[in-house]
C-alpha cells in the first residue's frame, strides 16, 4: 500500500490514477476505496474533486481523448484530412486503452475540449462543404460506430482469414481509409480547403455585430 500522502490532490491526478488501474486491471478492479489507497488518501478525500464514480468514469474518459488529442492541422491541409485525423485520434485512443472502450460507450465526449475536436468540428466541416444538416449528422454516428467496433475487433484479434479470399486486417491505415470513404460519399468527393462552419454566436455577441454594423 502507498503511503500516506501530505500533498493536495488535483482531478488529473485522480483521473490517471483510476486509468492505471484500469489499464492493468478492467473495470472489476476500479473502486474508491481501491483508488484511495493507490493514491494514499482516505476514500471520502476523493470527494472534494469528483462528485462520484460515474464523474470518475466521465474525467477518465476525457483524460484519454485529450492525450490522444490530434495536432493541429498546418496550413492549407484538406478539411477532409483534418476530419479524417480527429476520428483517427478517437480510434487511437481506444485501441490505447481497450478497458476504457466499455466505459467510453456510456460516456461519450463532454467536456468542450472534447467536445469540439471530436463532434463540434467535424459537424461544422461537413456542413461548410455541402452536407446537409440531416447526412452530417448520420455521418458522424456512422464514424463514432465505426470507430468503436474497429477498436474492438482490433485489440481482440489483428485480422480475419477466409478461404480462397484475402484477409482482412484492423490496422489504423485500414480505419483511416474506411472513413475517408465515408466523408467522400456524403460530401460528394468534394475536395477543397474551405474552412469550418464558424461557431454560433452567443446573444451578445449577435447584439455586439450588429452595433458595430451601425457605425
Amino acid at each position: 500500500m502507498p503511503p500516506r500522502r501530505t500533498a493536495p490532490l488535483t482531478r488529473d491526478e485522480i483521473f490517471a490514477a483510476a486509468l492505471a488501474i484500469l489499464d492493468a486491471e478492467g473495470f472489476p478492479a476500479l473502486s474508491m476505496r481501491r483508488l484511495a489507497q493507490e493514491l494514499g488518501v482516505e476514500a471520502m478525500s476523493l470527494y472534494h474533486h469528483v462528485r462520484d464514480k460515474q464523474a470518475l468514469l466521465g474525467g477518465v474518459v476525457e483524460l484519454c481523448l485529450r492525450t490522444q488529442a490530434p495536432a493541429p492541422p498546418g496550413p492549407g491541409a484538406a478539411w477532409q484530412d483534418v476530419v479524417t485525423e480527429a476520428f483517427v485520434a478517437f480510434r487511437r485512443t481506444l485501441v490505447a486503452h481497450p478497458n476504457v472502450l466499455p466505459v467510453m460507450a456510456a460516456h461519450p465526449p463532454a467536456s468542450g475540449e472534447s467536445m469540439a475536436a471530436h463532434v463540434e468540428l467535424p459537424l461544422r466541416y461537413f456542413l461548410a462543404n455541402g452536407v446537409p444538416q440531416k447526412d452530417a449528422a448520420r455521418l458522424l454516428e456512422a464514424l463514432f460506430a465505426l470507430g468503436f467496433g474497429h477498436a474492438m475487433l482490433t485489440t481482440n484479434y489483428k485480422e480475419m482469414r477466409g478461404r480462397g479470399v484475402p484477409p482482412v486486417h484492423f490496422t489504423e491505415p485500414s480505419f483511416a481509409h474506411s472513413v475517408r470513404l465515408l466523408i467522400d460519399g456524403y460530401s460528394g468527393g468534394k475536395r477543397g480547403r474551405r474552412k469550418p462552419a464558424p461557431e454560433p454566436r452567443t446573444p451578445r455577441e449577435s447584439a455586439s455585430k450588429k452595433r458595430a454594423s451601425r457605425h
